[in-house]
């Protein structure tokens, strides 16, 4: 299974370069940033695995492709062969921002608890692997841990995601000859709901599952690839947690009845599988969640870049405003 999963991540790297997060310039159109989107989230699907959840390595690719989606949509924006971007596309780039890098906290925030979450089963771990050292001191120790652990909640992260979920839903697209920078923006709005969405979903459950008005009309050239995605993660998101965090729980579970007697038979042949069990789980959790970690904070940092690309050409367009006026007051005079 990890090597479908890593399979599936690495494919999400599209169009390397030496600085992924910093594409070159595109034509003086959207048309090539929307088909590079299209490509990006096609290569999303198939969602490995066959649980009711998916893996936390996906949602890393998924939010390192709406870190990619923010850097080439900065590089739209400071693209000076087009012309003057309208100062009110630009403000509207700089709003679907805002909401984002609340989402980006919020994310970290949580798997920053589930990462503390796993520390009392790495102490149980550490109390229970050596068996030459295994007293009945360390498996009261290891008891306590696991009652402990069983007292934190798994989720924190439900109520608020549901909500911030909702904030971020787009504005109506833009019709008829809409500007290279609104039809980015839009894009970006779109993409950041939807992975957020995804994100929200296996990190936490609830009110946090990706809502089913999640979607585009057809005509934008990458609407059947994103439609196709958020049709195929909110068939696998629901109340259930990640599908990692699951096995941890049950892996918890079988290790406990062992210490706790409740299963028979050799009882050290069980606690040392049990034991394997639990690290191998919790191993793969934490790898989850370290890949997450990283494309949360690239996907943070991806949309602080758009918004100074949207900054400095508003600067950019006042200061040519205020030459302009300086220009005709001097003529005048």
């Amino acid at each position: 299974m990890s090597s479908i999963i890593d399979k599936c991540y690495t494919s999400l790297l599209l169009f390397p370069s030496k600085s992924p997060l910093k594409p070159s310039p595109s034509p003086s159109s959207s048309r090539h940033f929307e088909e590079t989107l299209a490509l990006r989230l096609s290569s999303l699907l198939p969602i490995p695995g066959h649980s009711l959840q998916v893996p936390l390595p996906w949602v890393a690719g998924a939010v390192h492709l709406l870190a990619l989606t923010l850097a080439s949509a900065a590089a739209l924006v400071s693209d000076h062969s087009l012309r003057g971007p309208d100062p009110d596309d630009l403000v509207a780039l700089l709003d679907a921002g805002v909401t984002l890098l609340d989402a980006c906290n919020a994310a970290s925030a949580e798997v920053a608890r589930l990462e503390r979450w796993l520390l009392p089963l790495r102490f149980v771990l550490r109390l229970l692997s050596d068996e030459e050292s295994l007293t009945k001191e360390r498996i009261r120790r290891a008891q306590k841990a696991i009652v402990e652990w069983e007292s934190a909640p798994s989720c924190e992260i439900e109520g608020s995601a549901g909500k911030t979920i909702r904030i971020m839903a787009p504005d109506e697209p833009p019709r008829g000859k809409a500007s290279v920078v609104r039809r980015a923006t839009y894009a970006v709005e779109a993409v950041s709901r939807l992975v957020t969405a995804a994100t929200m979903g296996a990190i936490g459950k609830g009110e946090a599952a990706l809502p089913h008005d999640i979607r585009v009309s057809s005509d934008w050239p990458w609407a059947e690839a994103y439609n196709e995605v958020a049709a195929k993660v909110s068939a696998r998101i629901g109340t259930v947690p990640p599908s990692e965090l699951e096995a941890v729980e049950a892996s918890v579970r079988k290790l406990k009845a062992v210490i706790c007697w409740e299963e028979h038979g050799d009882r050290m042949e069980r606690l040392g599988m049990a034991v394997a069990a639990l690290e191998s789980a919790t191993e793969e959790m934490t790898d989850g969640l370290d890949r997450l970690t990283g494309s949360v904070n690239g996907a943070f940092h991806a949309a602080m870049g758009t918004r100074n690309a949207a900054l400095s050409r508003l600067r950019s367009a006042a200061s040519r405003h205020r030459k302009q006026l300086l220009h005709a007051k001097r003529k005048h005079y």
